[in-house]
């Protein structure tokens, strides 16, 4: 059995968003993401990311313990993109650098905000 996983959690509209920092990376739950973005994201609808940006992992929760899919941080900005709504720009745009730096990542640079 795979060792559960800790997230740290961020809020944003009142919906929850579980991120992971795995081999330097941030992670992000798919489930939760889905939610802020309006659109439901699992094993299907995340088949057009590659391989190593969706994986499988076991996560903590209040319950115990729950099978997640996860997507890397590149993987935040292509869901964005393929699943465009003007909402969510403030989720491209500076969100995922705030979600880098609380969980511990160093090699996050800024991105360019892009004007709409």
């Amino acid at each position: 059995m795979p060792t559960a996983l800790h997230p740290t959690t961020f809020h944003r509209h009142n919906r929850p968003l579980r991120t992971l920092l795995l081999e330097s990376e941030v992670w992000f739950c798919a489930r939760d993401l889905g939610r802020l973005m309006g659109w439901p994201l699992n094993e299907r609808t995340t088949r057009k990311l590659d391989a190593d940006q969706r994986r499988v992992v076991t996560l903590v929760n209040g319950q115990g313990e729950e099978e997640a899919l996860v997507v890397s941080e590149s993987a935040v900005y292509a869901l964005l993109t393929y699943h465009y709504h003007g909402e969510n720009r403030a989720c491209s745009a500076g969100l995922p650098m705030r979600w880098c730096r609380v969980c511990g990542m160093r090699r996050c640079r800024r991105r360019p905000v892009i004007p709409a």
